[in-house]
């Protein structure tokens, strides 16, 4: 699990009033004299933030008010915005207005707004003592406005971008209250997927599904999820089959064994899913004689019976799906295949792209002159399928490929 961590993080509010006076008259035979309007000073302790964007970790501001404390009468009240710093720290406060002595309520109210501005996201209040020597100020606890927080659901990104995560914080009446996003502590389950920084951000790593959860003021989230899905423009990716179980015999006519099945391995990590006539393909063990451009697995097509075949009656077909889901159309914008190392001068290898509504989109055609790679291609994602035929040859001549190449897939549109 990632956890978001800040120095002294707290996620509870303190304000300490601590009253200098100054005496403005000596009473007789030696005794403590009384001022009438002791200078007021007070520290203001602010919670660690996620993020620097400017209390409660929510709040931006607080106004602290004496009721009847001002002399002259009427209250005492001071609005103090939260400094940049998102550590949490305590501030001595000096703002040179004076208080009478006596018993006074104190109420602190924390904005999620600079200036004293915007929703209330906690209070506190505390009968607040001054008396000639400034003692018996205590600590004001703080009760937060916000009940409840909840991740935004259906959250997603695309690979190699950076964002916040959305949450929606809410108070006892269900009101929704715009507390920023700097205000929240997030928890992620995969960090390789989606990973956050100290400040914060989120940055998508990688395709995935992934747990999110947040905590404001003390209030924590339920888990939700958030899906980062491939960039359509990212680099091409790779599959050499290699990776696969090793492949049974290239031979026309040999029998396809289950374990050399190619069929939907690639779909979770790539979107592809190889099939021909029998509804999949055969891994085959290429060897020395015809080698793999990356030994020494390669793929054919398969017959009807199950039987390996190069034949232009039975094509090799790719279908692409979201990789995060494979009952949703998938789309790439290029698709790249390299044949068998053994040429046949003679063979022509057609490789047709189709988009989702099966309408053919692109095509190309070389001589298999040994190891060549072919090609379709657009500027967007459009190919849902692509099919190779060999031809005119039947029979052994045919060619088995490997090293397909791929534009990330991504949902059809």
């Amino acid at each position: 699990m990632l956890r978001n961590t800040m120095a002294a993080s707290r996620l509870f509010w303190f304000l300490t009033l601590v009253l200098a006076v100054s005496c403005v008259g000596c009473g007789g035979g030696g005794g403590t004299a009384t001022p009438a309007s002791p200078t007021l000073k007070f520290s203001l302790g602010w919670a660690a933030r996620s993020r620097a964007t400017s209390g409660p970790s929510s709040a931006l501001s607080a106004v602290v008010t004496l009721t009847g404390a001002k002399p002259g009468g009427g209250n005492y009240t001071a609005e103090i915005d939260r400094r940049d710093d998102p550590g949490a720290y305590t501030l001595n406060y000096n703002p040179g207005a004076s208080s009478k002595v006596g018993t006074f309520p104190l109420t602190v109210r924390f904005y999620d707004q600079v200036n004293g501005a915007g929703d209330v996201v906690a209070t506190g209040t505390a009968s607040v003592t001054i008396d000639a020597n400034g003692n018996g100020i205590g600590t004001v606890t703080t009760a937060n406005t916000i009940s409840s927080v909840v991740v935004v659901a259906g959250q997603t990104f695309v690979a190699g971008s950076s964002g916040n995560l959305a949450f929606t914080a809410k108070d006892a009446q269900n009101n929704i209250i715009a507390v920023s996003p700097g205000s929240a502590l997030w928890t992620t389950g995969d960090a390789t997927i989606l990973s956050t920084t100290d400040d914060g951000a989120a940055t998508a790593k990688k395709l995935g599904i992934t747990s999110a959860q947040v905590a404001v003021d003390g209030i924590t989230s339920s888990v939700a999820f958030v899906t980062v899905n491939n960039d359509p423009n990212g680099p091409e990716m790779l599959m050499t089959f290699d990776d696969l179980t090793l492949g049974g015999p290239f031979l026309q006519g040999t029998a396809v064994d289950p374990s050399t099945r190619l069929t939907n391995q690639y779909q979770s990590q790539f979107g592809a899913t190889f099939t021909s006539a029998v509804g999949y393909c055969a891994l085959v063990n290429l060897g020395a004689e015809n080698a793999a451009p990356s030994p020494p697995n390669g793929f054919t097509a398969v017959t009807l019976d199950g039987h390996v075949t190069y034949d232009q009656a039975n094509p090799i077909q790719i279908v692409f799906s979201d990789p995060l889901n494979a009952n949703v159309p998938g789309v790439t914008k290029s698709v790249s295949v390299t044949g068998d190392l053994d040429g046949n001068v003679n063979l022509d290898m057609t490789l047709q792209a189709f988009d989702v509504n099966g309408t053919m989109i692109g095509q190309t055609t070389i001589k298999d002159a040994g190891g060549e790679t072919f090609t379709v291609a657009f500027s967007t994602p459009r190919i849902h399928s692509v099919k190779f035929i060999c031809g005119p040859v039947i029979g052994q001549d045919g060619a088995a490929l490997d090293n397909v190449r791929i534009a990330p897939v991504v949902a059809a549109p």
